[in-house]
Parts: C-alpha cells; structure tokens; sequence
C-alpha cells in the first residue's frame, strides 16, 4: 500500500476582490466638487463682505462648480462671482428685461458705480436714438 505524506499544508488562495473603479472615480468626483464649492463660496463671502460689510452665511451663497459661478442677493442686489470676476447683476435700464452685468468690481467705488451712474443696456436694446454712439465714450 502507497500512502502519500505531505509535510506542509497548502492554504487555498484568497480571492482578492477589486474595489469598484467607477464608484471610487464619483466618489473622489463628489469630494472634489464639494471642497471646490466650498472654495468658491468662502472666496465670494470674502470678496462681498469687503464691499458691503455683510457677512454672509454659506448656506446664502449658490455656488456651481462646472461653471466656476458664485452668486447672492443682498437687499435686492445681487453679486455675481464669475470666473474670478465679481460684477452686479441688474435688469437693463431701457427695457426692463434683460439683465446684464456691471463691469468688474474691484472696490468699493466700482461698487458704487454700478449701483448708481452705470445704467445697463442688454445687446438688443442698443443705444437710443438721441445718443450719437461715436461720442459715447
């Protein structure tokens, strides 16, 4: 009679199961636009909070990752963080329709002229007819 004798024991392989790739890519996709978000609208309260002197909450602030946009209203003016470039949305002053974006602000002098001695025009309505626009500038 042959009998066989094995001196060690062989453990059976471990199967090793690979995380979900797609699920680990929207997850690190999550946190990143979340700590973005946050960026941007801690960036937004700063700059507003500057010029204004209000202190805005972050639950105040909408924030758009995709298209790097920040924006709030404060006593019916709203602020708008594009791009890196904070302007004052208003309606157009002509037809009271289209809104438009102030030029930069920068300080509160640039503030104070959009909210004051700019008057916002959309694209359709143009300059009126008693302005000469060669000498608009």
């Amino acid at each position: 009679m042959l009998l066989f004798q094995t001196d060690t024991v062989r453990p059976l392989p471990t199967l090793v199961v690979a995380p979900d790739w797609r699920a680990l890519a929207l997850e690190e996709y999550r946190r990143a636009e979340q700590h973005d978000n946050a960026a941007l609208r801690a960036d937004f309260i700063a700059r507003v909070g500057a010029l204004t002197g209000v202190a805005l909450a972050a639950e105040q602030v909408y924030a758009d990752r995709a298209t790097r946009q920040a924006s709030a209203t404060i006593d019916g003016a709203r602020f708008q963080l594009r791009a890196g470039r904070l302007t004052l949305q208003r309606q157009c002053s002509t037809c009271g329709v289209g809104v438009c974006a102030s030029p930069a602000i920068r300080s509160r002098a640039d503030l104070g002229y959009a909210l004051g001695a700019w008057q916002p025009r959309c694209p359709s309505c143009g300059l009126d007819d008693d302005e000469d626009w060669l000498y608009s500038w």
